[in-house]
């Protein structure tokens, strides 16, 4: 007779590892734990997180300069990391609310929330291509343009100081927390074989499944 007492379901195995998620400059081998993006808006998150590390070293650098013209010199340089966390945020807010996959997994009420940071984001932190970081970025942080003037140079660079810059940061820092409580994002990490996919869609559990097992996929 079957022991009733005998442990029905599946099995529950506390991952030991330590993941973070993968950074861009790191080989393949210092990434072999880390946490991939595997689906859109998991791809659109990571690429905020790319804009966050480098704002990171840029920030550090500029609090280290002597003086204050050096200091907004790298503050100049950083201008083009700060515009492309804000419009990465502005694909990922894109992607929620037109990715019929994405919308799919949010409630009525995530949507129209989300609906509504957008619009806000937009309306506190202007960043169309005419806006002040925007030209900032266009005229004189990626590149400096062939057709501006010293004088116009110095009157745009009066545009966007070092007050002005941490604001623009602090409001996308908030939002990347607002968004990352969006149960939305799929990750995967290394299998214990090519035989397996090993992936994360519903935090925290990760599940291990071998497509083609002896008797179809196998969980």
């Amino acid at each position: 007779m079957k022991d009733k007492s005998e442990p029905k379901g599946m099995p529950i195995y506390i991952d030991p590892i330590e993941r973070g998620v993968v950074d861009a400059m790191d080989n393949d081998g210092d990434a072999n734990e880390d946490w991939f993006p595997s689906n859109k808006p998991a791809f659109k998150l990571w690429r905020c997180l790319e804009s966050m590390l480098d704002l990171e070293e840029l920030i550090e650098l500029a609090s280290q300069a002597k003086n204050a013209t050096k200091r907004k010199r790298k503050l100049k340089i950083a201008v083009t990391s700060l515009h492309s966390f804000i419009k990465n945020h502005d694909d990922l807010l894109n992607d929620i609310q037109t990715n019929s996959e994405t919308r799919g997994r949010l409630s009525d009420t995530d949507l129209s929330q989300v609906k509504t940071v957008a619009r806000d984001f937009s309306d506190v932190l202007p960043h169309d291509h005419k806006s002040a970081v925007s030209t900032f970025r266009n005229k004189l942080s990626s590149h400096i343009d062939k057709n501006i003037h010293p004088r116009e140079a110095q009157k745009l660079a009066g545009t966007l100081d070092q007050h002005e810059f941490g604001k623009y940061l602090h409001i996308c820092l908030h939002l990347t927390l607002d968004l990352l409580k969006l149960d939305i994002y799929a990750w995967s990490c290394r299998s214990p074989s090519e035989e397996y996919l090993t992936f994360m869609t519903n935090e925290p559990y990760i599940v291990t499944i071998k497509p083609e097992g002896e008797n179809g996929a196998e969980l």
